[in-house]
């Protein structure tokens, strides 16, 4: 019996291309272009959609309550009248899809006190 058969002191050698050893292609693409695996947005490409669309509305009253990389919160203007009764301001969540493309607003649940 040989000393890697039976129990010697040294585990035989791996395959020389394991599945741990690999780099994924997209790894090696990415590499040393300041970009971090893992991240929702990456390229920055939803970012920069997102601020686009919220220069947008914030030139036309909406007020930015929240926001992440990704996706917002904000605010309706509300009219004289509707300051006086005293109802609450309609809020939306803004969200940009994961191609920096199509920017979604759907109404946001109301705040809760």
């Amino acid at each position: 019996m040989g000393r890697h058969e039976g129990g010697g002191s040294r585990p035989p050698p791996r395959p020389r291309h394991s599945a741990r050893t690999r780099v994924p292609l997209v790894e090696r693409a990415l590499r040393g272009k300041g970009v971090l695996l893992g991240e929702i947005d990456a390229t920055g490409q939803r970012e920069r959609a997102l601020d686009a669309f919220l220069a947008t509305k914030t030139e036309e009253g909406f007020a930015l309550e929240t926001r992440t990389a990704t996706h917002a919160i904000i605010v309706e203007p509300r009219s004289f009248f509707a300051r006086l009764r005293g109802r609450a301001p309609k809020r939306y969540v803004v969200s940009v899809d994961e191609h920096g493309g199509l920017t979604t607003m759907t109404p946001a649940e109301p705040k809760r006190s």
